[in-house]
Protein backbone atom coordinates (compact mmCIF):
# COMPACT_ATOMS: atom_id res chain seq x y z
CA UNK A 1 0.00 0.00 0.00
CA UNK A 2 1.38 3.33 -1.08
CA UNK A 3 2.30 5.47 1.73
CA UNK A 4 0.24 9.00 1.84
CA UNK A 5 1.79 10.57 4.51
CA UNK A 6 -0.57 8.66 7.33
CA UNK A 7 1.52 7.21 10.36
CA UNK A 8 2.12 3.88 10.21
CA UNK A 9 1.98 1.97 13.89
CA UNK A 10 4.51 -1.21 12.67
CA UNK A 11 7.25 1.88 11.64
CA UNK A 12 7.00 3.58 15.00
CA UNK A 13 7.40 -0.18 16.97
CA UNK A 14 10.46 -0.70 14.18
CA UNK A 15 11.62 2.70 15.15
CA UNK A 16 11.59 2.04 18.99
CA UNK A 17 12.91 -1.51 18.54
CA UNK A 18 16.07 -0.02 16.50
CA UNK A 19 16.71 2.46 19.37
CA UNK A 20 16.65 -0.39 21.73
CA UNK A 21 19.72 -2.85 19.80
CA UNK A 22 21.22 0.37 19.43
CA UNK A 23 21.64 1.62 23.06
CA UNK A 24 21.92 -2.37 24.36
CA UNK A 25 23.58 -4.76 21.83
CA UNK A 26 23.82 -7.93 22.36
CA UNK A 27 26.56 -9.66 24.04
CA UNK A 28 29.52 -10.49 21.62
CA UNK A 29 28.16 -8.69 18.71
CA UNK A 30 29.98 -5.09 17.93
CA UNK A 31 28.81 -1.87 18.50
CA UNK A 32 26.85 -0.23 15.44
CA UNK A 33 28.18 2.88 15.82
CA UNK A 34 32.12 1.88 16.38
CA UNK A 35 31.65 -0.71 13.04
CA UNK A 36 33.84 1.04 10.00
CA UNK A 37 32.27 1.36 7.00
CA UNK A 38 31.84 -1.86 4.88
CA UNK A 39 33.49 -1.17 1.17
CA UNK A 40 30.81 -1.44 -2.27
CA UNK A 41 31.06 -5.20 -3.02
CA UNK A 42 29.14 -5.02 -5.96
CA UNK A 43 31.38 -5.53 -9.07
CA UNK A 44 31.28 -2.82 -11.62
CA UNK A 45 32.07 -4.68 -14.65
CA UNK A 46 29.17 -6.43 -16.75
CA UNK A 47 28.25 -10.35 -15.39
CA UNK A 48 30.23 -12.13 -18.49
CA UNK A 49 33.64 -9.79 -18.08
CA UNK A 50 36.08 -12.55 -16.22
CA UNK A 51 38.95 -10.54 -17.19
CA UNK A 52 39.56 -6.92 -17.48
CA UNK A 53 43.17 -5.70 -18.37
CA UNK A 54 44.38 -2.73 -18.93
CA UNK A 55 44.01 -0.28 -22.12
CA UNK A 56 47.72 -0.53 -22.81
CA UNK A 57 47.40 -4.60 -22.59
CA UNK A 58 44.59 -4.37 -24.69
CA UNK A 59 46.26 -2.06 -27.20
CA UNK A 60 49.28 -4.23 -27.03
CA UNK A 61 47.33 -7.13 -28.12
CA UNK A 62 45.37 -5.92 -30.94
CA UNK A 63 48.27 -4.33 -32.06
CA UNK A 64 50.48 -7.83 -32.24
CA UNK A 65 47.21 -9.82 -33.15
CA UNK A 66 47.63 -7.15 -36.76
CA UNK A 67 50.92 -7.40 -36.83
CA UNK A 68 51.16 -10.96 -37.18
CA UNK A 69 47.99 -11.05 -39.32
CA UNK A 70 50.17 -8.49 -42.04
CA UNK A 71 52.59 -11.29 -42.08
CA UNK A 72 50.37 -14.31 -42.81
CA UNK A 73 49.02 -12.10 -45.68
CA UNK A 74 51.94 -10.17 -47.13
CA UNK A 75 53.99 -13.59 -47.06
CA UNK A 76 53.77 -14.85 -50.65
CA UNK A 77 51.61 -12.29 -52.18
CA UNK A 78 52.87 -12.62 -55.43
CA UNK A 79 54.24 -15.80 -55.40
CA UNK A 80 51.46 -16.78 -57.92
CA UNK A 81 50.07 -15.40 -60.48
CA UNK A 82 46.85 -13.76 -60.85
CA UNK A 83 44.26 -16.18 -61.71
CA UNK A 84 41.11 -15.55 -64.26
CA UNK A 85 38.62 -13.49 -61.85
CA UNK A 86 41.64 -11.36 -60.91
CA UNK A 87 42.62 -10.48 -64.03
CA UNK A 88 38.92 -9.98 -65.28
CA UNK A 89 38.24 -7.26 -62.30
CA UNK A 90 41.37 -5.54 -63.93
CA UNK A 91 39.95 -5.64 -67.30
CA UNK A 92 37.12 -3.98 -65.59
CA UNK A 93 38.92 -0.47 -65.27
CA UNK A 94 40.46 -0.74 -68.16
CA UNK A 95 43.63 -2.90 -67.50
CA UNK A 96 44.52 -5.41 -70.37
CA UNK A 97 47.81 -6.34 -69.80
CA UNK A 98 50.62 -6.01 -66.91
CA UNK A 99 52.29 -2.26 -66.15
CA UNK A 100 50.07 -0.94 -68.21
CA UNK A 101 48.92 2.31 -67.19
CA UNK A 102 45.93 2.90 -65.34
CA UNK A 103 42.79 4.85 -66.17
CA UNK A 104 41.85 7.69 -64.11
CA UNK A 105 38.66 10.05 -63.45
CA UNK A 106 35.91 9.69 -65.99
CA UNK A 107 37.93 7.39 -68.09
CA UNK A 108 37.72 5.21 -64.79
CA UNK A 109 34.30 5.48 -64.40
CA UNK A 110 33.45 4.80 -67.89
CA UNK A 111 35.48 1.53 -68.36
CA UNK A 112 33.70 0.70 -65.18
CA UNK A 113 30.32 0.86 -66.45
CA UNK A 114 30.64 -0.12 -69.89
CA UNK A 115 32.72 -3.81 -68.66
CA UNK A 116 28.97 -5.10 -67.22
CA UNK A 117 28.34 -6.13 -70.09
CA UNK A 118 30.24 -8.98 -69.56
CA UNK A 119 30.47 -8.80 -65.42
CA UNK A 120 27.50 -9.26 -62.95
CA UNK A 121 28.92 -7.68 -59.71
CA UNK A 122 28.49 -4.58 -58.39
CA UNK A 123 30.93 -1.36 -58.81
CA UNK A 124 31.93 -0.02 -55.93
CA UNK A 125 35.32 -2.69 -55.54
CA UNK A 126 36.44 -1.97 -58.84
CA UNK A 127 35.67 1.85 -58.60
CA UNK A 128 37.80 1.55 -55.23
CA UNK A 129 40.79 -0.35 -57.05
CA UNK A 130 40.84 1.68 -59.82
CA UNK A 131 41.40 5.07 -57.55
CA UNK A 132 44.19 2.57 -55.51
CA UNK A 133 45.99 1.62 -58.57
CA UNK A 134 46.25 4.98 -59.87
CA UNK A 135 48.14 6.00 -56.43
CA UNK A 136 50.59 2.99 -56.71
CA UNK A 137 50.50 2.04 -59.89
CA UNK A 138 49.84 -1.48 -61.93
CA UNK A 139 51.36 -4.37 -60.18
CA UNK A 140 50.64 -8.03 -58.68
CA UNK A 141 51.36 -6.34 -55.31
CA UNK A 142 49.87 -3.13 -55.68
CA UNK A 143 46.92 -5.16 -56.95
CA UNK A 144 46.52 -7.32 -54.15
CA UNK A 145 47.64 -5.16 -51.26
CA UNK A 146 43.88 -3.25 -51.86
CA UNK A 147 42.61 -6.36 -50.10
CA UNK A 148 45.14 -7.03 -47.39
CA UNK A 149 44.69 -3.65 -45.99
CA UNK A 150 41.01 -3.54 -46.08
CA UNK A 151 41.43 -7.49 -44.43
CA UNK A 152 43.91 -5.81 -41.89
CA UNK A 153 41.37 -3.32 -40.89
CA UNK A 154 38.42 -5.86 -40.25
CA UNK A 155 40.58 -7.05 -37.23
CA UNK A 156 39.58 -4.41 -35.03
CA UNK A 157 36.84 -4.44 -36.02
CA UNK A 158 35.85 -7.54 -35.34
CA UNK A 159 37.05 -7.18 -31.87
CA UNK A 160 34.88 -4.54 -31.48
CA UNK A 161 31.76 -6.58 -32.71
CA UNK A 162 32.86 -9.10 -30.36
CA UNK A 163 32.69 -6.88 -27.39
CA UNK A 164 29.76 -5.40 -28.42
CA UNK A 165 27.38 -9.03 -28.06
CA UNK A 166 29.89 -10.68 -25.12
CA UNK A 167 31.23 -7.82 -23.19
CA UNK A 168 34.42 -10.13 -22.73
CA UNK A 169 37.69 -8.87 -23.37
CA UNK A 170 39.09 -12.90 -23.42
CA UNK A 171 36.28 -13.64 -26.36
CA UNK A 172 37.33 -10.67 -28.32
CA UNK A 173 41.46 -11.19 -28.33
CA UNK A 174 40.56 -15.40 -28.70
CA UNK A 175 38.32 -13.63 -32.07
CA UNK A 176 40.95 -11.59 -33.62
CA UNK A 177 43.65 -14.80 -33.01
CA UNK A 178 41.49 -16.82 -34.91
CA UNK A 179 40.68 -14.24 -37.63
CA UNK A 180 44.12 -14.00 -38.37
CA UNK A 181 45.22 -17.27 -38.66
CA UNK A 182 42.34 -18.20 -40.58
CA UNK A 183 43.21 -20.22 -43.85
CA UNK A 184 39.99 -18.99 -45.44
CA UNK A 185 40.47 -15.35 -44.71
CA UNK A 186 44.59 -15.69 -45.88
CA UNK A 187 43.01 -16.72 -48.71
CA UNK A 188 40.67 -14.02 -49.67
CA UNK A 189 43.03 -11.61 -48.45
CA UNK A 190 45.57 -12.34 -51.17
CA UNK A 191 42.97 -12.01 -54.18
CA UNK A 192 42.66 -9.16 -56.00
CA UNK A 193 38.60 -9.26 -55.78
CA UNK A 194 35.76 -7.78 -53.51
CA UNK A 195 35.20 -10.50 -50.75
CA UNK A 196 37.22 -8.98 -48.26
CA UNK A 197 35.68 -5.67 -48.82
CA UNK A 198 32.57 -7.30 -48.47
CA UNK A 199 33.53 -8.67 -45.54
CA UNK A 200 35.05 -5.89 -43.63
CA UNK A 201 31.58 -4.19 -44.80
CA UNK A 202 29.29 -6.79 -43.53
CA UNK A 203 31.48 -6.70 -40.07
CA UNK A 204 30.53 -3.07 -39.63
CA UNK A 205 27.14 -2.84 -40.78
CA UNK A 206 26.53 -5.76 -37.92
CA UNK A 207 28.22 -3.25 -35.38
CA UNK A 208 26.34 -0.45 -35.96
CA UNK A 209 23.09 -2.65 -36.71
CA UNK A 210 23.64 -4.09 -32.59
CA UNK A 211 24.71 0.05 -31.85
CA UNK A 212 21.20 0.47 -32.26
CA UNK A 213 19.23 -1.56 -30.91
CA UNK A 214 20.55 -0.34 -27.97
CA UNK A 215 20.63 2.98 -27.85
CA UNK A 216 18.16 5.74 -30.26
CA UNK A 217 21.71 7.28 -31.68
CA UNK A 218 21.87 9.34 -35.66
CA UNK A 219 25.45 8.27 -35.86
CA UNK A 220 24.78 5.08 -35.43
CA UNK A 221 21.78 4.53 -38.03
CA UNK A 222 23.70 6.71 -40.13
CA UNK A 223 26.98 4.91 -40.06
CA UNK A 224 24.69 1.36 -40.87
CA UNK A 225 22.84 3.27 -43.89
CA UNK A 226 26.29 4.06 -44.99
CA UNK A 227 27.84 0.56 -44.92
CA UNK A 228 24.89 -0.99 -46.06
CA UNK A 229 24.74 0.93 -49.15
CA UNK A 230 28.46 0.24 -50.08
CA UNK A 231 27.76 -3.36 -49.29
CA UNK A 232 25.01 -4.10 -51.24
CA UNK A 233 26.78 -1.96 -54.19
CA UNK A 234 29.76 -4.32 -53.74
CA UNK A 235 28.12 -7.54 -53.54
CA UNK A 236 24.84 -8.32 -54.58
CA UNK A 237 24.40 -11.50 -52.21
CA UNK A 238 25.51 -8.80 -49.53
CA UNK A 239 21.22 -8.74 -49.52
CA UNK A 240 21.25 -11.96 -47.77
CA UNK A 241 23.02 -10.16 -44.49
CA UNK A 242 20.24 -7.07 -45.38
CA UNK A 243 17.40 -9.63 -45.13
CA UNK A 244 18.44 -10.94 -42.04
CA UNK A 245 19.07 -7.60 -40.42
CA UNK A 246 15.42 -7.08 -41.23
CA UNK A 247 14.23 -10.55 -40.00
CA UNK A 248 15.93 -10.14 -36.88
CA UNK A 249 14.61 -6.40 -36.09
CA UNK A 250 10.87 -7.58 -36.22
CA UNK A 251 11.61 -10.53 -34.51
CA UNK A 252 13.79 -9.40 -31.38
CA UNK A 253 14.42 -5.82 -32.05
CA UNK A 254 13.54 -2.40 -30.29
CA UNK A 255 10.37 -0.50 -30.41
CA UNK A 256 11.81 2.35 -32.47
CA UNK A 257 9.81 1.87 -35.60
CA UNK A 258 10.61 4.96 -37.39
CA UNK A 259 13.85 5.55 -37.33
CA UNK A 260 14.77 2.04 -38.63
CA UNK A 261 11.82 2.38 -41.58
CA UNK A 262 13.40 5.53 -42.31
CA UNK A 263 16.89 3.76 -42.49
CA UNK A 264 15.65 0.94 -45.05
CA UNK A 265 13.93 3.68 -46.80
CA UNK A 266 17.06 5.31 -47.38
CA UNK A 267 18.95 1.99 -48.25
CA UNK A 268 16.51 1.03 -50.80
CA UNK A 269 16.32 4.40 -52.67
CA UNK A 270 19.77 4.46 -52.81
CA UNK A 271 19.75 1.43 -54.95
CA UNK A 272 17.30 1.98 -57.18
CA UNK A 273 19.59 3.55 -59.85
CA UNK A 274 21.19 0.38 -60.19
CA UNK A 275 18.33 -1.83 -60.52
CA UNK A 276 18.27 -1.26 -64.66
CA UNK A 277 21.79 -2.57 -64.68
CA UNK A 278 20.91 -5.52 -62.12
CA UNK A 279 17.97 -6.61 -64.61
CA UNK A 280 20.54 -6.27 -67.48
CA UNK A 281 22.64 -8.70 -65.89
CA UNK A 282 20.17 -10.99 -64.91
CA UNK A 283 18.41 -11.03 -68.86
CA UNK A 284 22.09 -11.20 -70.35
CA UNK A 285 24.18 -13.67 -67.73
CA UNK A 286 22.65 -16.79 -67.73
CA UNK A 287 25.64 -18.14 -68.22
CA UNK A 288 27.30 -17.02 -65.75
CA UNK A 289 28.23 -18.26 -61.84
CA UNK A 290 25.64 -15.87 -60.56
CA UNK A 291 22.85 -16.48 -62.14
CA UNK A 292 23.35 -20.09 -62.93
CA UNK A 293 20.82 -22.17 -63.55
CA UNK A 294 20.63 -26.03 -62.15
CA UNK A 295 19.59 -29.26 -64.54
CA UNK A 296 18.61 -30.90 -61.71
CA UNK A 297 14.85 -31.75 -60.48
CA UNK A 298 12.32 -32.16 -57.77
CA UNK A 299 13.78 -33.07 -54.63
CA UNK A 300 17.58 -33.37 -55.96
CA UNK A 301 17.78 -29.63 -55.99
CA UNK A 302 16.75 -29.23 -51.90
CA UNK A 303 19.03 -32.24 -50.89
CA UNK A 304 21.37 -30.46 -53.15
CA UNK A 305 21.24 -27.69 -51.70
CA UNK A 306 21.59 -29.05 -47.91
CA UNK A 307 24.80 -30.70 -48.41
CA UNK A 308 26.00 -27.48 -50.36
CA UNK A 309 25.05 -25.55 -47.59
CA UNK A 310 27.30 -27.97 -45.12
CA UNK A 311 29.73 -27.75 -47.54
CA UNK A 312 29.87 -24.03 -46.72
CA UNK A 313 30.01 -24.50 -42.95
CA UNK A 314 32.68 -26.51 -43.30
CA UNK A 315 34.70 -24.56 -45.43
CA UNK A 316 34.55 -21.99 -42.96
CA UNK A 317 36.20 -24.13 -40.32
CA UNK A 318 38.54 -25.72 -42.38
CA UNK A 319 39.63 -23.10 -45.45
CA UNK A 320 38.26 -22.78 -48.36
CA UNK A 321 41.30 -24.32 -50.41
CA UNK A 322 40.67 -27.35 -49.47
CA UNK A 323 38.08 -27.35 -52.25
CA UNK A 324 40.67 -26.98 -55.27
CA UNK A 325 41.64 -29.31 -57.77
CA UNK A 326 45.33 -28.44 -56.80
CA UNK A 327 44.82 -28.88 -52.87
CA UNK A 328 47.73 -31.15 -51.60
CA UNK A 329 47.15 -34.78 -49.59
CA UNK A 330 48.04 -32.53 -46.71
CA UNK A 331 46.23 -29.95 -46.82
CA UNK A 332 43.04 -31.94 -47.01
CA UNK A 333 44.02 -33.89 -44.16
CA UNK A 334 44.62 -30.26 -42.07
CA UNK A 335 41.07 -28.95 -43.01
CA UNK A 336 39.40 -32.16 -42.07
CA UNK A 337 40.82 -31.97 -38.63
CA UNK A 338 40.26 -28.32 -38.27
CA UNK A 339 36.71 -29.02 -39.38
CA UNK A 340 36.24 -31.54 -37.12
CA UNK A 341 37.73 -30.13 -33.96
CA UNK A 342 35.12 -26.97 -34.95
CA UNK A 343 32.45 -29.14 -34.58
CA UNK A 344 33.81 -30.65 -31.24
CA UNK A 345 33.88 -26.94 -29.63
CA UNK A 346 30.45 -26.48 -30.18
CA UNK A 347 29.11 -29.68 -29.10
CA UNK A 348 30.71 -29.52 -26.04
CA UNK A 349 29.38 -25.94 -25.63
CA UNK A 350 25.39 -25.64 -26.83
CA UNK A 351 24.79 -22.51 -25.63
CA UNK A 352 23.39 -21.19 -29.12
CA UNK A 353 19.90 -21.28 -28.22
CA UNK A 354 19.70 -20.38 -24.75
CA UNK A 355 20.96 -17.06 -24.62
CA UNK A 356 19.63 -14.14 -27.02
CA UNK A 357 22.73 -13.46 -28.49
CA UNK A 358 23.60 -16.74 -28.71
CA UNK A 359 20.61 -16.70 -31.17
CA UNK A 360 21.39 -14.10 -32.94
CA UNK A 361 24.41 -15.11 -34.24
CA UNK A 362 23.24 -18.84 -34.95
CA UNK A 363 21.14 -16.97 -37.03
CA UNK A 364 23.56 -14.38 -38.62
CA UNK A 365 25.35 -17.60 -39.54
CA UNK A 366 22.02 -19.82 -41.10
CA UNK A 367 20.35 -17.07 -42.29
CA UNK A 368 22.02 -16.10 -45.34
CA UNK A 369 22.69 -19.83 -45.85
CA UNK A 370 18.88 -20.82 -45.78
CA UNK A 371 17.56 -18.15 -48.09
CA UNK A 372 20.28 -19.10 -50.47
CA UNK A 373 18.84 -22.57 -49.96
CA UNK A 374 15.20 -20.95 -50.43
CA UNK A 375 16.76 -19.51 -54.05
CA UNK A 376 18.04 -22.47 -55.33
CA UNK A 377 14.81 -24.70 -54.75
CA UNK A 378 12.24 -22.20 -55.62
CA UNK A 379 14.22 -20.72 -58.63
CA UNK A 380 16.54 -23.44 -59.65
CA UNK A 381 20.28 -21.68 -59.50
CA UNK A 382 23.05 -22.41 -57.79
CA UNK A 383 23.24 -20.16 -55.42
CA UNK A 384 25.12 -22.12 -52.55
CA UNK A 385 27.42 -23.58 -54.99
CA UNK A 386 30.50 -21.65 -53.88
CA UNK A 387 30.71 -20.40 -50.27
CA UNK A 388 33.10 -17.15 -51.17
CA UNK A 389 29.38 -15.88 -51.17
CA UNK A 390 28.18 -16.08 -47.97
CA UNK A 391 31.51 -14.90 -46.01
CA UNK A 392 28.81 -12.06 -45.06
CA UNK A 393 28.12 -15.26 -42.45
CA UNK A 394 31.95 -15.54 -41.63
CA UNK A 395 31.81 -13.49 -38.63
CA UNK A 396 29.52 -15.45 -36.79
CA UNK A 397 31.03 -18.32 -37.33
CA UNK A 398 34.37 -16.62 -36.18
CA UNK A 399 32.52 -15.66 -32.92
CA UNK A 400 30.94 -18.60 -32.17
CA UNK A 401 33.94 -20.51 -32.10
CA UNK A 402 36.03 -17.89 -30.20
CA UNK A 403 33.00 -17.91 -27.56
CA UNK A 404 32.77 -21.47 -27.50
CA UNK A 405 36.76 -22.16 -26.98
CA UNK A 406 36.80 -19.07 -24.13
CA UNK A 407 33.91 -21.11 -22.43
CA UNK A 408 34.43 -24.41 -22.88
CA UNK A 409 32.76 -26.76 -20.00
CA UNK A 410 36.52 -27.89 -19.18
CA UNK A 411 38.90 -25.38 -18.48
CA UNK A 412 41.96 -26.97 -18.23
CA UNK A 413 41.26 -27.82 -22.48
CA UNK A 414 41.22 -24.30 -22.85
CA UNK A 415 44.67 -23.89 -24.23
CA UNK A 416 44.91 -27.33 -25.52
CA UNK A 417 42.02 -26.07 -27.87
CA UNK A 418 43.83 -22.91 -28.51
CA UNK A 419 46.67 -24.07 -29.30
CA UNK A 420 45.20 -26.90 -31.47
CA UNK A 421 43.30 -24.48 -33.45
CA UNK A 422 46.36 -22.08 -33.91
CA UNK A 423 48.89 -25.03 -34.79
CA UNK A 424 46.56 -26.98 -37.34
CA UNK A 425 45.76 -23.43 -38.88
CA UNK A 426 49.20 -22.59 -39.37
CA UNK A 427 49.63 -26.21 -40.56
CA UNK A 428 47.11 -25.29 -43.62
CA UNK A 429 48.30 -21.82 -44.20
CA UNK A 430 51.73 -23.56 -45.60
CA UNK A 431 50.31 -26.11 -47.42
CA UNK A 432 48.66 -23.14 -48.80
CA UNK A 433 51.71 -21.32 -49.82
CA UNK A 434 53.24 -24.06 -51.30
CA UNK A 435 49.97 -24.96 -53.64
CA UNK A 436 49.76 -23.33 -56.46
CA UNK A 437 46.66 -21.53 -58.16
CA UNK A 438 44.32 -23.63 -60.12
CA UNK A 439 46.58 -22.40 -63.34
CA UNK A 440 49.59 -20.31 -63.24
CA UNK A 441 48.74 -18.22 -65.84
CA UNK A 442 52.02 -16.03 -65.99
CA UNK A 443 53.95 -19.45 -66.73
CA UNK A 444 51.71 -20.51 -69.55
CA UNK A 445 52.60 -16.61 -70.73
CA UNK A 446 56.34 -17.38 -70.36
CA UNK A 447 56.58 -20.97 -71.69
CA UNK A 448 54.49 -18.99 -75.11
CA UNK A 449 56.61 -16.10 -75.17
CA UNK A 450 59.68 -18.22 -75.27
CA UNK A 451 58.61 -21.08 -77.82
CA UNK A 452 55.34 -19.67 -79.95
CA UNK A 453 57.30 -17.63 -83.13
CA UNK A 454 56.28 -14.67 -84.81
CA UNK A 455 54.57 -16.28 -87.72
CA UNK A 456 52.76 -18.97 -85.87
CA UNK A 457 49.25 -18.74 -84.50
CA UNK A 458 47.88 -19.35 -80.99
CA UNK A 459 44.43 -20.44 -80.94
CA UNK A 460 42.05 -19.67 -78.30
CA UNK A 461 39.21 -21.98 -76.94
CA UNK A 462 37.62 -19.49 -74.97
CA UNK A 463 37.95 -15.69 -74.30
CA UNK A 464 38.58 -16.03 -70.82
CA UNK A 465 42.20 -18.27 -72.01
CA UNK A 466 43.09 -15.05 -74.86
CA UNK A 467 42.37 -12.06 -71.87
CA UNK A 468 44.01 -14.25 -69.25
CA UNK A 469 47.59 -15.29 -71.38
CA UNK A 470 47.80 -11.57 -72.67
CA UNK A 471 47.77 -9.82 -69.45
CA UNK A 472 50.92 -11.96 -69.23
CA UNK A 473 52.56 -11.96 -72.37
CA UNK A 474 55.48 -10.73 -73.01
CA UNK A 475 55.49 -10.36 -76.54
CA UNK A 476 52.92 -10.00 -79.35
CA UNK A 477 51.47 -13.02 -80.16
CA UNK A 478 48.97 -14.13 -83.05
CA UNK A 479 46.15 -15.18 -81.17
CA UNK A 480 43.17 -16.62 -82.41
CA UNK A 481 40.13 -15.50 -80.46
CA UNK A 482 36.74 -17.35 -80.52
CA UNK A 483 33.84 -15.81 -79.00
CA UNK A 484 32.35 -17.41 -75.87
CA UNK A 485 29.92 -20.74 -76.44
CA UNK A 486 31.29 -21.41 -80.12
CA UNK A 487 30.77 -24.85 -81.55
CA UNK A 488 33.70 -27.35 -82.12
CA UNK A 489 32.82 -26.88 -86.23
CA UNK A 490 33.36 -23.35 -85.87
CA UNK A 491 36.35 -23.41 -83.78
CA UNK A 492 38.06 -25.13 -86.33
CA UNK A 493 36.63 -23.31 -89.05
CA UNK A 494 38.68 -20.33 -87.77
CA UNK A 495 41.82 -22.76 -87.45
CA UNK A 496 42.08 -23.24 -90.45
CA UNK A 497 41.24 -19.91 -91.56
CA UNK A 498 44.17 -18.25 -89.60
CA UNK A 499 46.74 -20.90 -89.96
CA UNK A 500 47.14 -20.82 -93.65
CA UNK A 501 50.29 -18.04 -93.34
CA UNK A 502 51.56 -19.46 -90.27
CA UNK A 503 54.33 -22.02 -89.42
CA UNK A 504 52.48 -24.00 -86.82
CA UNK A 505 49.31 -23.33 -84.94
CA UNK A 506 49.41 -23.66 -81.02
CA UNK A 507 46.21 -24.36 -78.96
CA UNK A 508 45.81 -23.79 -75.06
CA UNK A 509 43.08 -25.57 -73.11
CA UNK A 510 42.31 -25.42 -69.38
CA UNK A 511 40.88 -27.83 -67.47
CA UNK A 512 40.64 -30.36 -70.32
CA UNK A 513 39.87 -33.53 -68.17
CA UNK A 514 36.96 -31.86 -66.34
CA UNK A 515 35.95 -30.24 -70.07
CA UNK A 516 34.46 -32.75 -71.86
CA UNK A 517 34.13 -30.21 -75.03
CA UNK A 518 37.73 -29.48 -74.71
CA UNK A 519 38.29 -33.22 -74.90
CA UNK A 520 36.14 -33.66 -78.36
CA UNK A 521 37.93 -30.91 -79.50
CA UNK A 522 41.30 -32.01 -79.29
CA UNK A 523 40.63 -35.09 -80.48
CA UNK A 524 38.95 -33.16 -83.67
CA UNK A 525 42.25 -31.23 -83.90
CA UNK A 526 44.50 -34.00 -84.08
CA UNK A 527 42.19 -35.67 -86.49
CA UNK A 528 43.06 -32.24 -89.09
CA UNK A 529 45.96 -30.81 -87.78
CA UNK A 530 49.48 -33.19 -87.18
CA UNK A 531 50.26 -32.70 -83.74
CA UNK A 532 53.54 -31.85 -83.13
CA UNK A 533 54.08 -31.98 -79.43
CA UNK A 534 52.44 -31.59 -76.29
CA UNK A 535 53.48 -30.32 -72.90
CA UNK A 536 51.33 -29.18 -69.95
CA UNK A 537 52.08 -26.26 -67.58
CA UNK A 538 50.86 -25.33 -64.29
CA UNK A 539 49.53 -28.62 -63.84
CA UNK A 540 45.77 -27.96 -65.45
CA UNK A 541 46.71 -25.62 -68.61
CA UNK A 542 47.84 -28.37 -71.95
CA UNK A 543 49.85 -26.63 -74.35
CA UNK A 544 49.64 -28.28 -77.73
CA UNK A 545 51.51 -27.52 -81.62
CA UNK A 546 50.50 -28.58 -84.85
CA UNK A 547 51.86 -28.55 -88.35
CA UNK A 548 50.04 -26.52 -90.95
CA UNK A 549 47.83 -29.27 -93.30
CA UNK A 550 49.23 -30.16 -96.50
CA UNK A 551 46.73 -29.23 -99.08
Amino acid sequence: MRNLGIPNRNSKLETRNSKRDTRHPKPGSRHPKLEAPRPETRDPRPATETWNPGIRVIVLAITGCLVLSACLRIYHLTSKSLWDDEIFALNAIGVYQLGQDVPGGRELSENVFRYYVNDNHPPFYFILLGLWLNLFGMTEFSARMLSVLINLITLPVVYLLAWQIFKDRKVSLVACLIFGFSPYLVYFSQEARMYSLLLLLSSLSMLFFLKIQERADWRSYAAFVLFSILGIYTHYYYVFLFCFQIFYWIFFGDDRVHEFLLSLSIIVLCFIPWIPVLLYQIAQKNQSDLWIRNNARGGTVLWQGIANSLTILFRFAAGESYAYPSSTWGLRVMCWVVGVLFIVILLQRPFLLRQRHGRMLTLWLLFPLMSGLAADVFFRTKTLEISKYFIVSYPAMLLILGVSVVRFRWKYCIPILLAALVILNAKALGQYYETPKAVEWRDVARYLSSTVGTDDAVLSTDAKVSNCIGFYLEKRLNIIEVPYGSTIDYILKSARKNVASSQKLWMVSVYEPYTPKLQDLSQRMEQNFPLLSQHVVAEHAIVRSFARPKD
